[in-house]
């Protein structure tokens, strides 16, 4: 068992390997795996040999990944089955683990990947190396990440993210049980909605041709997704009190037709913890669909990843649109593709830009793009492709790029960098004091290593501006227009 999560592990990250060592800086073959020194030199060449070199950070968080991907997975596995160097291997492990080199098990992002853990401990084992790094054992894996940061030998290290949560936010709990903690539903204050009661459905949404996105919601031909929109009752006036069961979707009567938006989740996120972000922009009279097949799902760091990401982003809009098309559909001449927005979250953000131009391509009429914290990924070409997107040659597209001031894991930077891309039709609003949640999740789940809960601004309360800016942007560039 132990064999098959290394080699599962190892096999997810391959792509990301050779996306590093095919670019430009330091070739690998120069760089000492056994001195983390080296993975310092060689990231700082590979990011300054690209054009958003003064947006990406250099911290050791990032450089102990590119240790881990480009010098130690090299020096512990040969990909093509040859005889493996046990001391090249310890050596690279022990500059990726121990105190006085890298310490990498103590960085978030680092400790937070699913696979690197597995995969480090596992070739300590099948190499013998003479390391002592102390595991927590932990009941939840994912409790793992803040075992790791509370251990003592990890003090001391500079925090990606935070795992202290400010009580002030939990006030009333009548329980320190996080099992016990009130929902975030509960301690949400909605910012102003629009006129419309809203409700959502699960669709089916066929791609044009086969994807490499496949999930528990996704094949290569089809993916789930759902759909909010305006309606003349709220959802839970549509759900069969004795069986549970939601009705059939029914359209608000009035309104004429309706402009459709794409909301993307990020990194490994659902829809589910956008869902209130959704229904507040279906309240003032837009269809909004979110894919779920980009949910839980591995191998971002392969270039083709992120373009079938932004593939599924265009296509739900195309989905939209033929729905208006179609005489069975709840939506049968009742929406207006012209009139189109896209937005996203975090890694979601960053695939809005990529999403314009093929939501175009299929003749989406795109006006609006909402980009929540985009992250500018030093790797896996998400920088890239948004890049190339040739976004300055999309006539009548406006941009609203938010950031946060106490965001770390995509820093107001990069922001700056998508701005860049896009200017001059863009406004460009950093949030003060607000980190990278902006995800609906229920308090109990802020103390699996996340930055939620954490800082002086209450997930809740950065939630509620997230949803007011999108909401009043997308108002007026779609349904006021």
């Amino acid at each position: 068992m132990l064999k098959w999560r290394i080699l599962l592990s190892f096999a997810m990250l391959v792509p990301f390997v050779f996306e590093i060592c095919s670019g430009e800086g330091v070739d690998p073959v120069e760089l000492d795996p056994t001195d983390f020194e080296s993975a310092v030199t060689g990231y700082g060449a590979w990011v300054d040999s690209k054009p958003y070199a003064s947006f990406v950070e250099k911290t050791t968080d990032w450089v102990c990944l590119y240790h881990f991907l480009v010098l130690m997975i090299p020096a512990c596995m040969d990909p093509k089955g040859g005889s493996l160097d046990s001391d090249l291997c310890c050596g690279a492990i022990k500059a990726f683990v121990q105190e006085d080199q890298g310490k990498c098990l103590c960085q978030d992002r680092v400790a937070l990947n699913p696979a690197i853990i597995p995969f480090t401990l596992g070739s300590i084992q099948a190499t013998k190396c003479d390391i002592t790094f102390p595991i927590p054992e932990v009941s939840d894996p994912m409790m793992l990440p803040r075992a790791l940061a509370t251990s003592p030998v990890c003090q001391g290290v500079p925090r990606a993210v935070g795992f202290t949560i400010n009580p002030q936010f939990l006030e009333g709990a009548s329980s320190t049980d996080p099992e016990e903690f009130p929902s975030f539903r509960e301690l949400f204050t909605p910012p102003p909605s629009g006129p419309y009661p809203t409700s959502y459905t699960a669709v089916n949404v066929t791609r044009p041709s086969e994807s490499i996105l496949v999930n528990d919601f996704s094949t290569p031909t089809t993916f789930q997704a759902l759909v909010f929109y305006p309606s003349d009752k709220n959802l839970e006036k549509n759900i069969d009190p004795e069986t549970g069961a939601v009705g059939s979707p029914v359209l608000a009567k009035d309104g004429g037709k309706f402009p459709i938006v794409e909301f993307s989740p990020g990194f490994n996120a659902a829809p589910q913890v956008y869902m209130l972000m959704m229904s507040h922009l279906a309240s003032f009279g837009m269809v909004v669909i979110s894919q779920e097949s980009t949910a839980a799902i591995s191998g971002l760091n392969d270039r083709v990843f992120p373009e079938a990401w932004a593939d599924d982003m265009a296509f739900g809009l195309l989905y939209l649109k033929k729905e208006g098309w179609n005489s069975g559909s709840f939506l049968h001449k009742r929406v207006d593709s012209t009139r189109a927005g896209i937005a996203g979250h975090s890694y979601g953000g960053a695939m809005t830009f990529p999403a314009v131009r093929r939501a175009v391509d299929l003749g989406i009429g795109v006006r609006a793009v909402v980009a929540l914290q985009p992250g500018c990924l030093p790797f896996g070409g998400i920088c890239d492709l948004a890049g190339e997107s040739d976004l300055d040659e999309l006539q009548g597209v406006n941009y609203l790029i938010v950031s946060g001031s106490a965001d770390l894991a995509a820093p107001p930077s990069h922001a700056e960098y998508f701005s860049s891309l896009v200017e001059p039709n863009v406004a460009l609003k950093e949030l003060e004091g607000v980190n990278h949640c902006l995800l609906e999740w229920d308090p109990k789940i802020w103390l699996l290593g996340t930055d939620c809960g954490i800082g002086e601004i209450s997930p809740m309360e950065q939630a509620k501006q997230a949803q007011k800016l999108t909401g009043d942007f997308f108002r007026d560039k779609l349904v006021d227009s």
